[in-house]
């Protein structure tokens, strides 16, 4: 029976790591995220994407105008937008899932007239091949102009 004693802790001590790990990728996921907080300061990859999928065909198909579901998910994104480590992991966010998509960065070159084209007044980061998504800043915000959306 003893034999079995120090089998059973290491089964324990082993079961108890991995909850504990989960829980801080899980604390982690959450603070990323902004959990808690009415304006998350910097969104999740999945986040980002679910919102902008359903644009995809405005910016991808040239489709004329973003439907109301697309303008949804960019409304979504607007308070992350708002702030410079916002638009970068939104910027990297979206060059990642072309990179899987194995398309050219290029065809996303409508991304940044979203929030023009659903009438809202806030400014997402041009994607191209030449966007550096680490050096996005404030230098996004034209003068007189504010980060929320416009009210309906």
């Amino acid at each position: 029976m003893t034999s079995s004693l120090p089998k059973f802790h290491n089964i324990i001590n082993k079961s108890t790591t991995k909850i504990i790990v989960i829980l801080m990728i899980l604390l982690v996921a959450r603070s990323a995220m902004g959990e808690g907080d009415d304006h998350p300061k910097v969104p999740y990859c999945p986040i980002v994407l679910d919102n902008l999928t359903p644009c995809f065909p405005y910016i991808l198909e040239n489709e004329a105008k973003p439907t109301k579901v697309c303008c949804n998910g960019v409304l979504d994104l607007s308070s992350s937008a708002r702030n410079m480590e916002g638009r970068q992991n939104i910027c990297d966010c979206i060059k990642a899932e072309a990179i899987l998509m194995n398309m050219p960065l290029d065809k996303f070159s409508k991304f940044s007239s979203l929030p023009k084209a659903c009438d809202l007044l806030f400014h997402l980061p041009p994607i191209s091949n030449k966007t550096d998504c680490s050096t996005l800043g404030w230098e996004l915000e034209p003068p007189g102009r504010c980060w929320w959306p416009r009210e309906r």
